[in-house]
């Protein structure tokens, strides 16, 4: 019976030692395991295309270009010289300017996504404008549309076709037919009254009239703003 007791307890005392080391095998391969991913995981990952060794704090490197930028309240044509260009492009991305070909400069957009360039110098005549933007992993946006601005100083000319400078009209409709031509692309306003202007730059507008005097004044203004003007006057005669 005690030799019994003495083979039990030592079989128990073996397991033990074996359960032992066993958990020590399990805690130091999982130790191993753990370093190794530590201290290679990243060129692994990098050779698996995974995970990248070079990652910046943000995570993985953006390959996503920015949208093309688009421009906002961009006038056809100006009478001035130097101008404001603004728009809209991705938060943080640097907007290039293009202006009749060359580089003029380059804006940051802010963080509502708003760039804006300031004293942008226009040649006279027509002016061709674009931009590009790059974001901060050097991606490049397409180019945006393409803007016509028209530089121009110079008032448009009015050419008064009919009636003339002290003509007398005699009607029984109390009314006269104002004709003329512009040089350009204008709207015309006789006596505050807005004509007609046909493709051709030929305007008319009739007008009521009382019997006498008239002053007729017409003002022509072009797409830049400049302005002209021509006053004149004829009599009405209420006849048949």
């Amino acid at each position: 019976m005690l030799k019994h007791i003495k083979i039990t307890d030592y079989s128990n005392t073996y397991l033990r030692r074996r359960l032992h080391l066993l958990v020590v095998a399990i805690v130091i391969f999982s130790m191993l395991i753990l370093s190794t991913f530590i201290y290679l995981g990243p060129t692994v990952g990098t050779l698996l295309g995974l995970v990248s060794k070079n990652r910046n704090a943000t995570g993985l490197v953006d390959s996503i270009a920015p949208a093309a930028p688009i421009f906002t309240s961009v006038p056809e044509a100006t009478q001035e010289e130097k101008i404001v260009i603004t728009g809209l492009s991705e938060p943080g991305a640097d907007v290039e300017l293009f202006v009749n070909g060359p580089s003029v400069g380059v804006a940051i957009v802010d963080s509502v996504g708003i760039f804006t360039f300031t004293d942008i110098k226009l040649i006279k005549g027509n002016n061709t404008i674009f931009a590009k933007a790059t974001d901060s992993d050097n991606n490049v946006s397409d180019k945006s549309e393409t803007l016509s601005i028209a530089y121009d100083k110079d008032a448009p000319k009015i050419d008064i076709i009919s009636p003339k400078s002290g003509d007398t009209i005699r009607n029984l409709n109390q009314r006269i037919i104002v004709k003329g031509k512009v040089n350009e692309k204008s709207v015309v306003r006789i006596n505050e009254r807005t004509a007609i202007v046909k493709p051709d730059l030929t305007f008319e507008l009739s007008l009521g009239v009382e019997e006498g005097n008239q002053q007729i004044k017409i003002i022509a203004t072009d797409p830049a703003g400049n302005q002209k003007e021509e006053t004149f006057s004829i009599t009405y005669v209420k006849s048949s």
